[in-house]
């Protein structure tokens, strides 16, 4: 047998072996019940043990399928890095965050220093302080777009739900300014997941539009065509008729 096919085997034993040892313990937990209880549950259990089994041998073969294709024996190596990566930028958004308090500190009045403050938070996923500094800088100017961003950062905390809060926000930022690309946006997103898809449909295509007029818009582009894919694969509408493509013209 070859060294990558004991590896393997190895990795389907070491997982069997660990699933033997929690059907195990199940098995000796089902024993306090009745003799009839015992027959059916035990009975239940090796039929667990041998799917379990068999997903662990295929698993072992195919490995995680969040990776590029390959064994998992052979992805160890690209698991480790992947994890020595994001703990790099991990270390460096705190480093960041960490600066842009000090800056705040030395220029507790500085708008700009909130502002960076806030960026460095949200990169840093520490979003407490990300909203902190962004309702520091708020209050005291009172601008549209902060408030806008504000909405952004509260829905950043509730795992991308836009709240009824963050809606508040968002209608109080488009009366201001209807040109609030960020506001339009989450606007629409928080009808979508509200079950209103035809609204949402509406804002982001006239979003879309808009965008795809504009020289920085293809950012805002495809986010918007991305959220309409969505909706086109949910509904079974189809996607040409949704997204809109680059330099659209103005209907």
């Amino acid at each position: 047998m070859t060294d990558s096919g004991m590896s393997i085997w190895i990795t389907v034993i070491l997982m069997a072996a660990m699933m033997i040892g929690i059907m195990g313990f199940l098995m000796r937990s089902a024993q306090s019940s009745d003799q009839q209880s015992v027959k059916s549950s035990g009975g239940r259990t090796w039929i667990i043990l041998i799917a379990l089994l068999i997903g662990t041998g295929v698993y072992g073969i195919l490995g995680k399928p969040d990776l590029a294709d390959a064994p998992l024996y052979l992805r160890a190596d690209a698991i480790q890095k992947k994890a020595a990566i994001a703990a790099m930028e991990q270390e460096l958004a705190n480093s960041n965050l960490e600066e842009a308090r000090q800056l705040l500190n030395e220029n507790p009045d500085d708008i700009v220093a909130m502002l960076m403050l806030a960026e460095a938070a949200a990169a840093a996923r520490q979003y407490d302080v990300e909203i902190t500094a962004l309702k520091q800088a708020f209050d005291i100017t009172g601008h549209p777009t902060i408030r806008s961003m504000l909405a952004e950062a509260l829905t950043r905390q509730a795992d991308g739900i836009v709240t009824e809060r963050s809606k508040e926000l968002l209608l109080q930022s488009l009366e201001d300014n209807l040109d609030d690309w960020r506001a339009a946006y989450l606007y629409g997103l928080y009808l979508s997941q509200n079950g209103k898809e035809a609204e949402a449909i509406m804002i982001w295509q006239d979003l879309g539009r808009r965008a795809s007029r504009e020289e920085n818009g293809a950012g805002m582009l495809g986010l918007v065509n991305n959220q309409l894919r969505d909706i086109a694969a949910r509904t079974g509408q189809p996607e040409d008729a949704l997204v809109i493509p680059p330099m659209a013209d103005q209907q």
